[in-house]
């Protein structure tokens, strides 16, 4: 996956909001399948854009949509 990637993301799958100093802040579980955009790509998760907001997804819960 490269950055600005269009990535599908399934339904029931958590996606956390973090602050400045990385904690969490907030998070939300998509009642409904989604489709992002990467930002970053990091150890374990994927920093993406959805809805005009920054939010972290693990890895393992992710589809490239040219997979």
């Amino acid at each position: 996956m490269k950055k600005y990637d269009l990535i599908y993301v399934p339904a029931d799958t958590y996606m956390l909001m973090t602050g400045t100093d990385e904690t969490i802040q907030s998070f939300i579980k998509l009642k409904k399948p989604a489709s992002v955009i990467l930002l970053e790509n990091r150890d374990r998760h994927v920093k993406v854009l959805h809805e005009d907001r920054d939010w972290l997804i693990e890895k393992r819960y992710l589809r490239g949509l040219n997979d």
